[in-house]
């Protein structure tokens, strides 16, 4: 477990993936090629996600990044709407109005060197509390192309082996071990 100096809130997952991104770059670089992130309200299907790996080729590992992509996203300006939501982000936090593709936040594989990458970047990029949008921002800057990973998405049906889901709902996970 690692702990950081700060609270653990939702407006705070930039600053948690930061500190995660920069301890595996400065701890396990050199252990594994590939890393794999996932949101604490989901859990992994073993057998789905070792077949989604080998199908990863182990010389593209180290730069890979993938995962469930939303590649167009307007913006959420406060005061564009009568009601306000959490994703709002005013000019001054992000002045463009589209954000470069991202992963949806449920989960995504990063090479080790790409998460190094990531790491010394973020230090170099004004900090966004919409973690998502933040991680795309970044890639964008390193110019990371996102692979489509598509056992990466909500599955609620008790089916998960066959529907090759490696991430699901923890709510539905209890059919796994049933």
């Amino acid at each position: 477990m690692l702990v950081g100096g700060f609270f653990d809130t939702y407006f705070n997952l930039t600053t948690k993936m930061m500190l995660s991104f920069r301890w595996a770059c400065t701890f396990c670089k050199n252990i594994t090629p590939l890393f794999l992130f996932i949101d604490d309200d989901y859990v992994l299907h073993p057998n789905n996600t070792m077949k989604l790996v080998k199908s990863i080729k182990i010389s593209d590992m180290k730069s890979y990044v993938g995962g469930p992509i939303h590649a167009t996203s307007v913006v959420s300006r406060p005061e564009n709407k009568s009601y306000n939501s959490k994703w709002d982000v005013s000019p001054h936090e992000y002045p463009w109005s589209y954000y470069p593709p991202y992963f949806y936040g449920i989960g995504y594989m990063i090479g080790a060197d790409v998460v190094c990458d990531a790491s010394v970047t973020m230090s170099f990029t004004q900090n966004l509390r919409i973690d998502d949008a933040y991680l795309g921002i970044v890639l964008a800057r390193l110019n990371k192309k996102l692979n489509q990973l598509k056992g990466f998405r909500v599955y609620t049906d008790t089916n998960f082996e066959a529907s090759g889901a490696v991430i699901i709902q923890k709510s539905s996970a209890g059919l796994l071990f049933a």
